[in-house]
């Protein structure tokens, strides 16, 4: 949730031209996190041949929301980096730009999964009838809002930061 939340804010501040360079990390923050906690949760699994399940069963995204999140947040990661490297000098080789026509497509799929990737925690949990605060519709809608929070806290705390470096 704070990796897509960070992005979706970050993405937002680029397209009203508020704020350029802490857009600009943001938008490599986000999918950055989402990541970290994706290799987390398959290091979680503990071996390799689990992960690559997640990929390799397409006809289980029909019944598995395992298999629906590994997916989404893996489109998310390459979408999102896709918009935000390209905005760094180590990746202006990339032939498209963020405010380009392919790279405003794939920062537009990128805020789209940025939305659905903290949502989809709440579905996975809000299936489980054995614990009954969490099979709530609600649960998604509380993950996504906080998801969001999360974005606005880390984009405060590095706006924070880039005015103690400006000033200093």
């Amino acid at each position: 949730g704070l990796g897509g939340g960070t992005f979706f804010f970050s993405f937002m501040l680029t397209q009203l031209n508020e704020y350029p360079t802490l857009a600009r990390l943001g938008t490599l923050i986000g999918p950055a996190v989402v990541l970290a906690g994706s290799l987390l949760l398959i290091l979680d699994l503990g071996s390799a041949g689990r992960a690559l399940q997640l990929w390799s069963k397409p006809a289980a995204l029909r019944t598995s929301w395992i298999i629906r999140g590994a997916w989404l947040q893996t489109g998310f990661i390459i979408f999102g980096l896709a918009y935000a490297l390209p905005q760094f000098g180590a990746f202006a080789w990339l032939p498209w730009h963020a405010s380009g026509g392919v790279g405003a497509a794939f920062g537009w799929l990128a805020v789209i999964l940025a939305l659905i990737v903290p949502v989809y925690p709440g579905v996975l949990l809000g299936v489980v009838r054995s614990i009954p605060a969490w099979n709530n519709a609600a649960l998604p809608l509380l993950f996504l809002l906080s998801g969001l929070n999360a974005g606005i806290a880390i984009l405060q705390l590095l706006a924070s930061g880039l005015s103690v470096t400006v000033a200093g």
